[in-house]
């Protein structure tokens, strides 16, 4: 994978997209980083000698398996034709209705960053997704793995191509 075109470090974020691409952004105070900012005129030298740049913008990463060999969209992602229910609880069972054979499907949560860190976006895999293109996939019981909120749900190809979200949101 290519570097990002610019240093992202403390109060940076990243969140996966719906479209399963990933918001990466802001980032500064950057005291030990040795390259001149892009977006600026020249370093903002601190006091000891070191870059201090904040960087009030962001970049849209797009996966690989996005792209196809030539770095073009990929022609034929999987489609969620339906999820029901749209608002669920812990322990319901999801039925996902396809446009095509997927692999495996999964939830996951929006998340929220601060200080690079994420504090909510967790992955639930939908076991037992089998041929053919109405899928089943139970919540999980456990309150502290099915947390309330909005989440993702994906479905996956043989290739390992996501779709893109549709939205659910589990309640208490």
């Amino acid at each position: 994978m290519a570097s990002h075109s610019i240093v992202r470090n403390y109060h940076s974020i990243g969140l996966l997209l719906p479209d399963a691409t990933v918001f990466v952004g802001g980032g500064g105070l950057c005291k030990d980083c040795d390259e001149k900012c892009p977006l600026t005129d020249g370093p903002n030298h601190a006091p000891d000698g070191g870059q201090k740049n904040n960087h009030f913008n962001g970049q849209i990463y797009t996966p690989q398996y996005l792209l196809n060999s030539n770095d073009l969209p990929v022609s034929k992602r999987p489609g969620i034709l339906s999820v029901s229910p749209t608002a669920a609880k812990r322990g319901d069972t999801l039925t996902i209705n396809t446009d095509t054979d997927i692999t495996s499907a999964s939830l996951i949560r929006f998340g929220s960053t601060t200080h690079g860190l994420n504090t909510d976006q967790r992955r639930i895999p939908c076991t037992n997704i089998k041929s053919g293109k109405t899928h089943n996939c139970k919540i999980p019981e456990l309150a502290g793995v099915a947390i309330p909120g909005y989440w993702m749900v994906f479905v996956m190809d043989a290739a390992g191509v996501p779709s893109v979200a549709a939205t659910i949101h589990i309640a208490i």
